[in-house]
């Protein structure tokens, strides 16, 4: 016997073990689709009544599902009709945060509130931060452009008032440290030629206060010397007087 004749009988052999063994298990493992004959008398259903008797418990599910797809069916249709005007709500409403230009959206940034989806436009309150309104990106931007805008003023106001701050301290100290190489007035300083006008001023209080005194003097002595010619003159008057009266007697 050949070698080819050898695998093919050993082949044919594993093949008849084969259906031997799977002819054992079905039937030693049948399933009884038809009501089978039960010895004891007892009522065993098969597979297809069994299978028939759960299609029935589930036909009222199956029911109820299709009546409910069909309400869903219905309400999709109906979102389907909004579904347009919705999106145009909603690209309104997303230009009304952005520019805040929407003219029946007031304010501009709401809450998107509202029964079956039908959302209301004017007459609710508007989203707030802080406590204040909240307001449309563009107006944010612009607050934000203006706020920076007036730091900027604010900076170039400050760095005036530095620059008249500087010059006045210059035209205050002088230009040059040294006072005593000072020779111009922008050299001085106002400090350095405030404090020459005020010794300037009391020198020269010192010295009409110096020639105040004579010149005071001189005063009171004329009029103590007026004083004495008046009492001489009338003393003169008296004596005149009083001569004249002796000799008429």
């Amino acid at each position: 016997m050949t070698t080819l004749a050898k695998v093919l009988t050993l082949l044919n052999v594993a093949l008849a073990l084969t259906f031997l063994t799977w002819a054992t298990g079905l039937y030693t493992n049948q399933i009884f689709w038809a009501t089978p004959q039960n010895q004891t008398g007892e009522r065993v259903d098969g597979m297809v009544e069994r299978a028939t008797k759960e299609l029935q418990d589930a036909l009222p599910v199956r029911d109820a599902a299709e009546r409910r797809l069909a309400d869903v069916a219905r309400d999709v249709a109906g979102l389907e009709k909004q579904r347009p005007d919705l999106l145009r709500d909603y690209a309104d409403r997303l230009r009304s945060m952005r520019a805040g230009d929407v003219p029946d959206i007031k304010p501009p940034v709401q809450l998107m509130e509202g029964t079956d989806l039908a959302f209301k436009r004017t007459g609710q309150p508007g989203l707030e931060f802080d406590g204040k309104p909240a307001l449309s990106k563009a107006a944010y931007e612009k607050a934000i452009a203006d706020k920076i805008k007036e730091l900027g003023d604010l900076k170039e106001e400050m760095r005036k008032v530095i620059a008249e701050t500087e010059q006045l301290t210059v035209a205050i100290n002088g230009t040059k440290d040294n006072k005593a190489e000072a020779v111009s007035e922008s050299e001085r300083g106002l400090r350095v030629r405030w404090e020459d006008a005020l010794a300037l001023e009391k020198q020269y209080q010192l010295e009409q206060q110096f020639l105040r005194s004579p010149l005071t003097t001189v005063t009171l002595d004329n009029a103590t010397l007026k004083r004495r010619q008046q009492q001489l003159q009338a003393r003169l008057d008296e004596l005149n007087n009083g001569s004249r009266a002796v000799g008429r007697r």
